[in-house]
């Protein structure tokens, strides 16, 4: 094959488009939610994956400088996709991030890691794999997203509550657990009196629903007025 093959041009400038088309879509759904990679940063990593197997797969046609009417060195494009794979983690690492004991963004960490595989499919020519990858890639972020919300999941955390000894407290905090569907697996209650007044520590290891944050919680239990710490312990 020589190397200005403009059949081979044309099609490898189709792929790098199908590779837009299909990460882009996957960017759509994230972008959609406000996701910290969204749009454009998907369509980049599908492009630059398409692009990297595009390379590798040229390689044996590329004439190097030097050489009269001899192709390239023979390379393995397996090579080239294994740097693509292990290179996406800088981008992975820095979608995910830490917020009030909760990990975010590791879903959006895989949809760059499973758009960057389309990428180079697509640039393989594996036309039928890329869609078929896309089309699952796209139901696993939007379709399944709900089946994952009706499966309950539940967080163990340990709380003391720091409150003054009035009648009717303890309850107080006990119905702000109930409107929030939080169950109380276990409590203790300790008399504090090194404030100066009476008061009580509530010592309690908490089951919070998935979509509850920590910080709802103390929220709600900071318009007790007989409360005045929360500490977690977890």
């Amino acid at each position: 094959m020589e190397l200005m093959n403009w059949q081979w041009e044309i099609e490898m400038l189709l792929r790098l488009v199908l590779a837009v088309l299909l990460s882009g879509i996957i960017g759509m759904e994230r972008e959609a939610l406000n996701k910290s990679a969204g749009f454009r940063t998907h369509i980049l990593v599908g492009i630059g994956a398409c692009l990297m197997m595009i390379i590798s797969l040229s390689m044996p046609f590329i004439r190097m400088p030097g050489d009269f009417g001899a192709t390239g060195s023979s390379s393995d494009p397996a090579r080239i996709a294994a740097q693509v794979v292990s290179g996406i983690g800088f981008l992975g690492a820095g979608a995910i991030m830490s917020s009030s004991g909760k990990v975010r963004g590791l879903t959006t960490a895989a949809s760059l890691w499973a758009v960057a595989g389309i990428g180079l499919c697509v640039g393989a020519g594996l036309y039928v794999t890329a869609i078929g990858a896309s089309v699952l890639t796209f139901a696993t972020l939007s379709l399944f997203a709900r089946v994952e919300n009706r499966i309950q999941k539940n967080r163990i955390i340990r709380m003391e509550i720091y409150m003054v000894d009035e009648p009717c407290a303890v309850g107080k905090v006990f119905e702000v657990f109930n409107d929030l569907d939080i169950q109380v697996k276990d409590t203790a209650l300790v008399e504090d009196n090194k404030i100066g007044h009476d008061v009580i520590k509530l010592d309690l290891l908490l089951k919070i629903p998935y979509n509850i944050e920590a910080e709802k919680i103390k929220t709600a239990l900071e318009k007790i007025t007989e409360v005045y710490d929360i500490v977690y312990t977890q």
